[in-house]
């Protein structure tokens, strides 16, 4: 193969963090704003125990480090699966699995699935799951609808009452939308009450099979930042953990020199049914483009993890997100706290990894340091005004 002229020897990869398993394509949900086609979800097949067999020898005898990572069952449904599916295959990693290295996993999930065979399997496992709810029904169910439309607000419910009942713990992650913003306070007040031992949240993206966000709308980044205000006093004030907003808090009080995470190869993999595998952002996997070509960089059962950079597509990826990286240096003033950005939104939003700013970096970035950090100077103010009355 001739290669590109990018890279004469391999570049730093790792250490491993998330290794995103697809064990099913198929998912019965059909989410508006999902960024997966329909013709991806519909899938019906698993992945075979030679594809999860191959991918953990490959893992533990590359050079990547891999001491310690989470396994994210994600993509479809993972339920969709079986528990048969994950008893075998989580019986197969620990097997393989070397004594120095600790292995955790975690279930994405829409919850539908959930009854008590399930939680015992969990508990069993000690998995951790994450139930994927957009507040409460009037916003949950305008967009996390099942096959037929209806919305699943209910089902999600359920998956939630049976957890607590077998003391399960579980985190949840929410999807903004602009119906979010135009109602914010059934959302905040949602989230700021429910048992979830954190909360986190996404924009809607445009990405993928999603082509538009709902979020490029008139005055939207001013009424995020009215949103991001209310729900970051409400979660101060009532002890709710917020992933966005904890992440955001330790990059202003604990200011370092930050790399993008996805911008650096293999901490991040991704694993289709098939065996196919990529890294940095995890859509990219399902993506394909006509400058780039298919985002897949090999296949588990041929291609050794630890080769990825001879790989023709790596290079030019690669290359382009290093340059998008010193791009974002040269003309962003946020870059100290931000590293470079997603490579999956510069792909989906401007074409190209070559590039700057997206909507992802305006809201999830600039507007929420803007936000937090003046919520943090107005409360050191309020502070200093109580000791100087005293």
């Amino acid at each position: 193969m001739k290669l590109h002229n990018y890279l004469a020897t391999p570049p730093k990869m790792g250490p491993l963090n998330l290794l995103i398993m697809q064990s099913t394509g198929f998912c019965n949900f059909a989410c508006t704003y999902c960024y997966l086609t329909k013709e991806s979800r519909a899938q019906r097949g698993r992945m075979s125990m030679d594809v999860v067999e191959e991918t953990f020898k490959n893992l533990f005898g590359s050079k990547i480090p891999h001491d310690q990572f989470t396994v994210v069952w994600h993509a479809g449904e993972p339920l969709a699966a079986g528990i048969p599916f994950y008893e075998k295959a989580f019986e197969l990693i620990e097997r393989l699995r070397p004594d120095y290295c600790k292995i955790s996993h975690s279930f994405q999930t829409n919850g539908s699935l959930i009854d008590q065979k399930w939680c015992d399997f969990i508990k069993k496992w000690a998995v951790s799951v994450g139930l994927s709810v957009d507040g409460p029904k009037q916003l949950h169910d305008l967009h996390r609808i099942d096959k037929i439309g209806e919305g699943s607000f209910n089902r999600a419910e359920q998956a939630m009452d049976l957890l607590r009942s077998n003391g399960i713990p579980f985190s949840s992650i929410a999807v903004v939308t602009k119906a979010t913003l135009d109602n914010p306070h059934p959302f905040i007040d949602y989230f700021t009450t429910k048992s979830f031992s954190t909360t986190a949240f996404n924009i809607e993206e445009t990405e993928g099979f999603n082509i538009k966000s709902s979020l490029e709308c008139d005055k939207g980044s001013e009424r995020f930042r009215d949103f991001i205000r209310a729900y970051y006093l409400q979660a101060k004030a009532s002890g709710t953990r917020v992933r966005e907003f904890r992440a955001t808090e330790q990059t202003i009080l604990h200011p370092i020199k930050r790399t993008s995470s996805q911008s650096i190869p293999m901490t991040l993999i991704n694993v289709a049914m098939n065996g196919d595998y990529s890294t940095f952002s995890p859509e990219l996997l399902t993506m394909e483009s006509r400058n780039y070509g298919s985002f897949v960089f090999g296949n588990v059962i041929k291609d050794r993890f630890d080769d990825i950079w001879k790989n023709e597509n790596f290079q030019h990826v690669y290359a382009d997100i290093q340059a998008g990286i010193r791009v974002c240096h040269k003309t962003c003033d946020y870059f100290e706290f931000c590293g470079g950005g997603h490579p999956s939104n510069k792909f989906s939003e401007n074409g190209s990894f070559n590039s700057a700013e997206t909507m992802h970096c305006r809201l999830l970035k600039k507007d929420m340091l803007m936000v937090i950090a003046q919520a943090i100077q107005a409360e050191r103010d309020a502070q200093s005004e109580v000791i100087h009355a005293k």
